[in-house]
This record gives C-alpha cells, sequence and structure tokens, in this order.
C-alpha cells in the first residue's frame, strides 16, 4: 500500500519504486544474476535506461542503478503492451486488507 504521497505521485514513480522495493526484497536471491523486470510503463524501462529529468524519478533511478552495480546484478527492464499484461495488471489491483 502507498502512502498518502507516494499515491499523488506519477505511476512512473510508483512503477521505479516497485523496483527499487523488489531489489530489496529479494537481495539475497538475486546479487550476482541478470534480472529480468516486465513492465507496462513504457516511461519506466526508458528511465532505468537513461535517467529522467525528473528529480523524484532521477533519484529512484540512481539507487536503482546504484544497488544493481553495488551488488553485480544486471537488470533488464523491458516495456509489455498493457494488453499483455491483463492477468498482473489485475492482481496487482488486489488489496488484502486482512494482511
Amino acid at each position: 500500500m502507498w502512502n498518502v504521497e507516494e499515491a499523488r505521485k506519477s505511476c512512473s514513480y510508483r512503477e521505479l519504486k516497485a523496483i527499487v522495493l523488489g531489489l530489496e526484497s529479494f537481495w539475497h536471491l538475486v546479487k550476482g544474476h541478470t534480472i529480468k523486470w516486465y513492465t507496462d510503463n513504457q516511461s519506466v524501462s526508458r528511465i532505468v535506461e537513461i535517467g529522467s529529468m525528473k528529480e523524484d524519478l532521477q533519484c529512484l533511478a540512481l539507487r536503482v542503478f546504484s544497488m544493481c552495480l553495488l551488488n553485480n546484478v544486471k537488470l533488464e527492464v523491458e516495456w509489455i503492451p498493457r494488453s499483455a499484461n491483463d492477468k498482473a495488471d489485475f492482481l496487482s489491483r488486489i488489496v488484502d486488507y486482512d494482511d
């Protein structure tokens, strides 16, 4: 669940933040490996590759880059069309209020 400030940010911000959180959560499994991250957000795949002019997005992109560099992780972010991501998109919107 996003806090109020994060919920107000762009979808690109939230997707980049999800990459950061995913990498932080699974370092013990991904160190020294190549990771393929699929996203239906074209901007995110580009931002991870070359950065952003927006400060908040650039900070997250640099965080991803630094984490990968320090842990010998090669991250490949690939854009997939939203139409090819229906099931994952649906599942990502389910909120477990009991958790």
